[in-house]
C-alpha cells in the first residue's frame, strides 16, 4: 500500500504537467478546474470501490488482494488512455 501511495504522488506531478501543457493558454483555468474535478471524483470513487471490495470479499487478505488488483487495473487503463488521448506536444525549434 505504501508503494501505491508513492506511485500516486509521483504520478500526479506528471499528469498535472501533461494536462496543463496540452491545453491552450487561453483555457488554462478551465483545464485546471476540469483536471482537478475529475481527479477528485476519481479519487473518491476509487476509495469507495476499494473499501467496498475490501469489506465484501471473503476474508481480509482476499479483499485486500482484490482491491489492489482492481486498483492496478484502473491505473493500467488510465495509462493506456493517456497514451491515446493526450495529444503529442509540437516540437519546438
Amino acid at each position: 500500500m505504501m508503494a501505491a501511495g508513492f506511485g500516486t504522488s509521483f504520478a500526479l506531478t506528471g499528469t498535472t504537467t501533461t494536462a496543463m501543457t496540452a491545453a491552450p493558454a487561453a483555457y488554462a483555468g478551465t483545464a485546471s478546474a476540469l483536471f482537478n474535478t475529475t481527479r477528485q471524483i476519481g479519487s473518491a470513487a476509487g476509495v469507495a470501490l476499494g473499501g467496498t471490495l475490501l469489506a465484501t470479499a471473503a476474508g481480509y487478505g482476499a479483499g485486500l488482494r482484490t482491491a489492489m488488483a482492481v486498483g492496478a487495473a484502473a491505473y493500467l487503463a488510465a495509462a493506456v488512455l493517456g497514451l491515446y488521448c493526450v495529444p503529442a506536444r509540437p516540437a519546438e525549434h
